[in-house]
C-alpha cells in the first residue's frame, strides 16, 4: 500500500511539474510575443543593457590596479609648477542598487528585496519604460529624501565663523555671504547627478549655474550599477522615480547639466586608477575655482584616499565609505615635476567631515 502511494505521489508530482513547465513556457512565449509586438524597441534596448553589463563583468579591468604603498619624496628642486585646491566630496544618496544589495544580507530580508527588484525590472520592461533598477541605478525614495534633508540643512546654516560652517557656506554659495568661488562637478551616473541637483537646488536656482558632468568620476567597480545609461555628450534624463517629485528635476537636467566633459561610459579595458589621474588633470588644469564640490561615489572616493593620502598614515577614508549624502572636505596639492610626471597628495591635516562623514 505504501509503495503504491509513493508511486501515485511520484506520478502526480511529475505531472504537476510537466504542467508547470508547459504553463511557464506558455507564459514566456506570450510575454515574448507581447514585447515583440508592443515594446519591441524597449525590449531591444533592455537586452543591449544587460548584454553590455554581462560583457563588462567578464572583461572589465576597472579594479585591476594597485594603490600606492610607498610615498615618493619630492624635492623642491624637482617641482616646476604647484597648485592647491579644496575638494568637497559629496557621496550620492541611497540608490536602488544600495537598497537591494547593501542592506542586511540575511536571506529572510535579502531574498524578498531581490525578488522585488527583479519584479520591478520586469515591470519596467513590460511597460515599455527605457530605464533600469540595476543598470546606472538611480536614487531610491530614501536617497531622494536624504538629498532633500541635506538641501534643508544647507538652506538653514548658522552665521558662524567656525571653519566647517564656512565650508558649508561655500558649498551652498550662501546669498549675502562673501564666500570664495566654487564650482559643482559630478559623475555621469544618475544617482550622483540627482544628488547634486536636489541637495544643491537652492544654490542652483539662485545662481543658475551648471553642474559640470565628467566621465572620470564614474564609479570604480565591475557592477552594472556603475555603467552609465547616457551616451557621450548627450543630456542625461532622470529616472522614473525622480519624475514623480515636486521639485522639477527634469528641468534642471535639461537646463543646468553641462555635458561636454562627458565622453561616455568607461571602457572595459580601462582602470579606475586612470580615471583618478584624469580627474586630477582635469580639475587642476581646466577649472579656475579653488573650491570644487564633487558629487560622486563611495568606492571612487575610497580609492582617491588610498592613492593620494600619504601611504604611511592610516585614515578612515582608505577603508570606510562616506555616508550617503555625507560630505568630506580635503585639500589636494598638485605638482608638475621636471621629468614631466605629476604628483598629487591629500594634505593630511586638511581632511574635515563637514556633514555626516565616514560610516562606522
Amino acid at each position: 500500500l505504501i509503495l503504491n502511494l509513493k508511486k501515485t505521489l511520484s506520478f502526480v508530482m511529475n505531472q504537476l511539474t510537466a504542467y508547470a513547465g508547459c504553463i511557464g513556457l506558455t507564459l514566456v512565449g506570450l510575454a515574448s510575443a507581447f514585447l515583440a509586438v508592443f515594446h519591441r524597441n524597449a525590449t531591444i534596448y533592455k537586452a543591449k543593457l544587460f548584454l553590455g553589463s554581462f560583457f563588462f563583468i567578464i572583461k572589465s579591468q576597472d579594479v585591476n590596479f594597485k594603490n600606492k604603498t610607498v610615498d615618493r619624496e619630492i624635492l623642491s628642486e624637482e617641482v616646476v609648477e604647484e597648485k592647491e585646491k579644496t575638494l568637497v566630496l559629496l557621496r550620492h544618496g541611497e540608490s536602488t542598487w544600495n537598497v537591494t544589495f547593501n542592506r542586511s544580507k540575511n536571506p529572510i530580508f535579502f531574498i524578498p528585496r531581490l525578488v522585488y527588484a527583479g519584479s520591478y525590472e520586469l515591470y519596467l520592461l513590460l511597460s515599455g519604460t527605457r530605464d533600469s533598477w540595476f543598470y546606472d541605478s538611480p536614487l531610491c525614495h530614501e536617497g531622494i529624501n536624504q538629498s532633500q534633508e541635506l538641501a534643508e540643512y544647507l538652506k538653514n546654516l548658522p552665521d558662524s565663523a567656525e571653519p566647517d560652517t564656512q565650508l558649508l557656506h561655500i558649498v551652498n554659495k550662501t546669498e549675502g555671504k562673501n564666500v570664495d568661488p566654487s564650482i559643482v562637478v559630478s559623475s555621469n551616473l544618475r544617482r550622483s547627478l540627482s544628488t547634486a541637483v536636489i541637495a544643491l537646488n537652492d544654490r542652483l536656482k539662485r545662481t543658475e549655474e551648471s553642474i559640470q558632468v565628467h566621465h572620470s568620476l564614474q564609479e570604480i567597480s565591475r557592477n552594472p550599477d556603475t555603467l552609465s545609461i547616457t551616451p557621450a555628450k548627450l543630456q542625461p534624463h532622470p529616472s522614473w522615480i525622480e519624475r514623480g517629485y515636486s521639485l522639477d528635476i527634469p528641468k534642471v537636467y535639461e537646463k543646468q547639466l553641462h555635458v561636454s566633459g562627458n565622453t561616455g561610459n568607461k571602457q572595459a579595458s580601462s582602470t579606475g586608477k586612470q580615471r583618478l589621474n584624469e580627474f586630477n588633470e582635469w580639475v587642476f588644469n581646466t577649472i579656475e575655482e579653488e573650491y570644487v564640490i564633487v558629487s560622486g561615489h563611495s568606492l571612487w572616493f575610497r580609492h582617491f584616499f588610498r592613492e593620494f593620502y600619504p601611504a604611511a598614515i592610516d585614515h578612515p577614508g582608505k577603508t570606510k565609505k562616506i555616508h550617503n549624502n555625507g560630505m568630506v572636505a580635503v585639500r589636494v596639492k598638485y605638482q608638475k615635476l621636471k621629468d614631466g610626471s605629476i604628483h598629487c597628495e591629500i594634505l593630511p591635516d586638511s581632511v574635515r567631515s563637514i556633514y555626516k562623514g565616514f560610516c562606522g
